[in-house]
């Protein structure tokens, strides 16, 4: 796999540092805010990452965006409640 570039590395950084922070994946708008990026450009770039698998949802469940190189183990009851 090639690795990042540099602008793909701050929105993998983010989503990181957003974890991190709250104990739960980012929003788009959350990206927004700590990028300062449109809500296109975002959308656009987490599409890549995901296309090129540095970034994955942990679906079904909102706000679990995930970077692939993250090693979380979250079980159900982990999650803040409003997310369950």
């Amino acid at each position: 796999m090639k690795p990042p570039t540099p602008i793909q590395q701050r929105y993998i950084e983010a989503i990181e540092d957003h974890w991190r922070t709250h104990g739960y994946g980012p929003t788009h708008k959350d990206l927004r805010k700590a990028l300062g990026r449109g809500a296109c450009t975002v959308a656009y770039m987490i599409t890549t990452l995901e296309r090129k698998n540095y970034v994955e949802p942990l679906q079904p469940i909102a706000r679990t965006l995930r970077t692939t190189r993250m090693q979380y183990t979250v079980t159900i009851g982990e999650w803040p409640k409003e997310l369950k």
